[in-house]
């Protein structure tokens, strides 16, 4: 049985490795990002600013913008605060559009070394 999980291990890794593979990477795109659920993430500093962009292709000449602002506060030992606002704008076609995308807000609380508890919020504009 070792033996047939490692070919099929193999035989996935190496379909991932050709050049017609794409994925997003992220359900849910923006949400993955925050510092607090990458993994292996270490604790933040005690303030934390990131600002990020984007820039991609879509179907029928569409071109696609985005940009996020990203605030991590450490507030004790245990607590700490992750905010997250993102943008969007697409152009082309006939289209031209900018607005707010989503804003994440998540607690985190550190019970011990190994336990990690999160609280996540999400609002979408719609």
């Amino acid at each position: 049985m070792t033996k047939l999980k490692f070919i099929l291990m193999a035989v996935a890794l190496y379909t991932l490795d050709t050049n017609y593979s794409y994925g997003q990477g992220c359900s849910d795109a923006g949400f993955c990002t925050i510092n607090s659920f990458k993994p292996n993430s270490t604790d933040v500093l005690n303030n934390q600013f990131k600002i990020g962009a984007f820039y991609g292709k879509a179907d029928n000449s569409t071109s696609v913008y985005g940009s996020y602002l990203e605030y991590n506060r450490q507030l004790s030992k245990k607590f700490g605060l992750d905010a997250k606002l993102t943008t969007l704008a697409q152009n082309g076609n006939g289209i031209s559009v900018f607005g707010l995308s989503d804003i994440f807000l998540n607690v985190n609380y550190k019970a011990s070394e190994k336990l990690k508890l999160r609280a996540c919020l999400k609002m979408k504009k719609e």
